[in-house]
């Protein structure tokens, strides 16, 4: 299971319609593509992806498998850089 890390936000901005992740402990704001960020809406929501997993391959008519492995490895990035957290 994940969580946001406690310095960690997701924000929309509704002037710009843009998607960000906010790191309030140094500042730094990452712009996220859409897909980045129902990623991390539903690890904010109930600390799993494989919901998101199975409803982008749907949506998209892509595998599984592939939205697994491509999602895993941003949630991978994001646990190296502290704003995911093992719980």
């Amino acid at each position: 299971m994940l969580r946001l890390s406690d310095f960690v936000t997701l924000d929309f901005d509704q002037e710009s319609n843009k998607n960000y992740l906010m790191d309030l402990e140094y500042g730094r704001l990452f712009h996220l593509n859409p897909s980045a960020f129902q990623l991390l809406s539903c690890i904010k929501e109930d600390g799993n992806y494989d919901q998101y997993v199975q409803k982008f391959a749907e949506v998209t008519n892509t595998a599984p498998e592939l939205v697994k492995t491509d999602a895993a490895n941003y949630v991978v990035s994001l646990l190296k850089m502290g704003y995911l957290i093992e719980v």
